[in-house]
């Protein structure tokens, strides 16, 4: 009997020690799970800020192509006045070349 009283007593305290150990790896991991949240974080927060940026670039290029955009129609317009005053101007020169024979 005595015996078993020992081997329960050694089983009692290595069951405590597994117990802290347990505890003990448990803390750890709550403490990286902790520094990982903090680095997640931090680095979402680093992202919204270069996306924000990124994203006011990419709407003032949008602008800035609506304007050219605007300029192209612009010359285009003018082109397309320019090519029917020199047609005209090909007319009236023909007429005066065909009077003047």
């Amino acid at each position: 009997m005595v015996k078993r009283t020992n081997e329960r007593a050694r089983f009692e305290v290595l069951v405590e020690e597994l117990k802290g150990e347990f505890r003990a790896v448990t803390e750890r991991l709550v403490m990286f799970e902790e520094k990982v949240d903090r680095r997640f974080v931090e680095l979402d927060g680093r992202m919204d800020q270069r996306f924000s940026i990124v994203e006011a670039a990419i709407m003032e290029l949008s602008k800035g192509l609506q304007e050219v955009r605007g300029d192209v129609q612009a010359v285009r317009s003018d082109i397309r006045q320019l090519d029917d005053r020199m047609g005209r101007m090909d007319q009236r020169m023909e007429v005066h070349e065909h009077a003047h024979q």
